[in-house]
């Protein structure tokens, strides 16, 4: 059964953003990569702790930069498209309009919105590796796979490393197969 959809459905979706409370977004910059900024956030502690404000690893993506405007109706910028170019092994294509199948084989005013800005979608060329699970397998690192080292977390540090050599393990089976 379809839910009914009201005039209020059809109107742009709201979105929480704006600064978390006792906290800061910051970025972090690896001198390998400079065009790469890892989000951390600075957690204020109490005065009394004579402490500094913690870093830790960010994920609230975009919606708490304050430098950043969300607008629903344009969608989040594609960070990632110039690294995945630069790689190769991807082209960009025309995809094909919603149907009715996509939206439960509804129609009409029952159907999910349309949003004007639609960028096109990307897909893998015949035999690449497009996926980021692909590439490490390929132990390719790809940009993202810095944020570790500069988050500077030991624990985490030693996880990471112990995910590429599992890594060159499977690489190397692969190829004595």
């Amino acid at each position: 059964m379809n839910k009914p959809v009201t005039s209020a459905d059809l109107v742009t979706p709201k979105v929480t953003t704006g600064a978390l409370p006792a906290s800061r977004k910051i970025h972090s910059q690896p001198e390998a990569a400079p065009d790469l900024r890892v989000p951390l956030r600075e957690i204020a502690l109490d005065a009394s702790s004579g402490e500094p404000p913690l870093p830790v690893y960010d994920t609230t993506g975009p919606y708490t930069d304050p430098d950043v405007t969300i607008d629903v109706e344009k969608g989040l910028s594609r960070t990632r498209i110039a690294w995945v170019n630069e790689r190769g092994g991807v082209e960009e294509y025309v995809g094909r309009e919603v149907k009715s199948v996509d939206n439960g084989n509804v129609s009409g005013k029952h159907m999910a919105r349309s949003f004007p800005d639609v960028p096109k979608p990307w897909r893998a060329l015949d035999g690449k590796p497009v996926t980021q699970s692909q590439l490490e397998a390929l132990i390719e690192l790809v940009p993202q796979d810095q944020r570790p080292a500069m988050t500077g977390d030991p624990d985490e540090l030693l996880r990471f490393y112990g995910f590429i050599m599992r890594m060159a393990e499977f690489a190397e089976k692969e190829k004595l197969g």
